[in-house]
């Protein structure tokens, strides 16, 4: 009976210990898009568990992987997702709400299938941050909420702990600068995304508003930002983040670039 009470004693303390760690943050993760190399970039998010009050959200679709892109490689014939996935997606985010779709068949039902290959893959890309932004507003209304996708691996030295001094009057970005200080010249500024929830909603309205005219455009999306930014007159900031920058280990696992895998623990 002294062993068990000690034992309980002990762990009373360890939890008393995490919630003092704990600051009162609330933060709303959402992941949007398709797997891709998920087990491997997942794990990374363990670091904010024990810092924020956290739940997760995830849109992702029925395949593992695109079967075609408007720019980067891709798998012609990708797997579906199966339980095995989902039980794996489960143990790295506690506390998930997840949403899965076919893609194909939302594009069809949004009328979207005659458009560019550009424009789709834009218009699901939207489509999936408005469903999982959506369900983190329902859901979590007055929270921080972070936007990533599930092949984005951080780098072991990226600190979160700026989020707990972000301005709630901001919107910050991490993206490819390419090597410019100028907002219209950076690119995949969707990459990752940190609001206030408030703010947020301003943002998934603005891109609603104008989904056609940023999805026909070749302007890279820095631009599109930019003018959410002087449109609703909220401050655009770059985010202080570090993430693997290797496209070629982050995007789709492909059978032509397994060998590229055996180094990734050295690439931090």
């Amino acid at each position: 009976m002294l062993v068990i009470k000690t034992l309980i004693n002990y762990n009373h303390l360890l939890m008393m210990k995490s919630t003092m760690e704990k600051n009162d943050t609330n933060l709303s993760i959402c992941f949007f898009g398709h797997l891709r190399t998920f087990k491997r970039c997942l794990p990374y998010y363990k670091k904010l568990h024990d810092k924020f009050n956290i739940k997760y959200f995830m849109h992702t679709w029925s395949a593992i992987s695109p079967n075609q892109s408007s720019w980067h490689s891709y798998d012609s014939m990708p797997r579906s997702i199966n339980h095995g996935d989902i039980k794996s997606i489960k143990k790295y985010l506690p506390d998930l709400s997840l949403i899965i779709e076919d893609q194909n068949k939302v594009l069809e039902k949004a009328d979207f299938t005659n458009r560019s290959l550009r424009e789709k893959v834009f218009l699901s890309i939207n489509y999936s941050q408005n469903v999982v932004i959506n369900s983190a507003l329902n859901e979590n209304s007055n929270s921080i909420i972070m936007t990533s996708r599930p092949d984005i691996r951080f780098s072991r030295k990226a600190d979160f702990n700026f989020i707990n001094k972000i301005d709630k009057n901001n919107f910050y970005i991490c993206c490819n600068q390419n090597n410019s200080n100028e907002f219209q010249d950076f690119s995949a500024c969707d990459l990752i995304n940190i609001a206030h929830s408030k703010v947020f909603q301003k943002k998934i309205n603005f891109f609603n508003l104008n989904k056609f005219l940023f999805a026909a455009s070749h302007k890279k999306n820095g631009e599109f930002y930019e003018e959410f930014s002087l449109q609703e007159k909220i401050k655009l900031k770059k985010c202080n983040l570090k993430y693997l920058t290797d496209w070629k280990i982050q995007r789709p696992l492909l059978a032509g670039l397994n060998s590229l895998f055996k180094n990734e623990k050295n690439r931090d």
